[in-house]
C-alpha cells in the first residue's frame, strides 16, 4: 500500500503535466511563457491529528516516501538558502537520471501543524518547473481534516495563431482539472492508508 501512495504522491503535478509540452527556457527553439496553475485538495481522516502530521511530515517533508520508491535522498546541508532545510531527490535507471529535483522547507509550524516547500524540477521534460506546496492539518471532531495548496508554475511554447490567449486559458484549465482529479484520488489513498493503521 505504501509504495502505491508514494507512486502518486510523486507524479502529484508529473502525472499530469506529462501529456503537455512542458519545457525549460533553453530547451527549445521559439519563444516560450511561463504559465499558472493553482491547486487546492483535502480529505477528512478519522485519525489522530498527531499520527498524520508525523506520517505526512516524515513522508513528504524529509523524503522517506522517496526512499521507499527507489530515490535516492540526500539532506540539503551545505546550501544557505535552505534556512529550514530540504532534499535532493534523484532517481537514476541504467546511469541515467530520469527525475532529478530539489525541495526546500520554506515553513515548519509544530504548534499549527502546517509545513511548506518550494521545489524545483531539474529533468527534462520538467526543468525549470517550480511548485510551492503547503501542508497542514485541522482538528475535525472525528479526527482531521488534510489539506494541500499547491501552486505551479511551468514554460509552454508560446501559442500561435489566433487567440493566444484563450489557448493559455484553456491549457491552464485542462492541466488544472487533470491535477485536481489527481491529487483527489491522492487524498483519498492516503485517508485509506493512515485509517488502516
Amino acid at each position: 500500500m505504501k509504495a502505491g501512495i508514494l507512486k502518486q504522491s510523486m507524479a502529484l503535478v508529473l502525472s499530469v503535466m506529462a501529456t503537455f509540452a512542458s519545457a525549460a527556457p533553453d530547451s527549445v527553439d521559439g519563444d516560450l511563457v511561463q504559465i499558472s496553475m493553482v491547486n487546492h485538495a483535502h480529505i477528512e481522516i478519522a485519525q489522530s491529528s498527531e499520527k498524520v502530521w508525523q506520517k505526512i511530515k516524515n513522508e513528504i517533508a524529509y523524503g522517506d516516501k522517496f526512499v521507499s520508491d527507489g530515490f535516492v535522498v540526500r539532506q540539503i546541508k551545505d546550501d544557505p538558502t535552505a534556512i529550514l532545510g530540504g532534499i535532493h531527490i534523484e532517481l537514476r535507471k541504467d546511469g541515467k537520471v530520469l527525475d532529478e529535483r530539489i525541495a526546500k522547507i520554506t515553513e515548519m509550524d509544530e504548534q499549527n501543524q502546517r509545513f511548506s516547500l518550494f521545489a524545483t524540477y531539474m529533468t527534462p521534460p520538467f526543468e525549470g518547473m517550480t511548485v510551492n506546496a503547503s501542508y497542514y492539518l485541522t482538528p475535525t471532531q472525528n479526527g482531521v481534516r488534510y489539506s494541500l495548496d499547491a501552486y505551479a508554475q511551468i514554460y509552454i511554447p508560446t501559442p500561435e495563431g489566433a487567440n493566444p490567449q484563450k489557448q493559455l486559458a484553456d491549457y491552464i484549465e485542462t492541466a488544472t482539472k487533470g491535477a485536481q482529479q489527481y491529487l483527489d484520488k491522492v487524498m483519498r489513498e492516503t485517508k485509506k492508508s493512515l485509517e488502516a493503521q
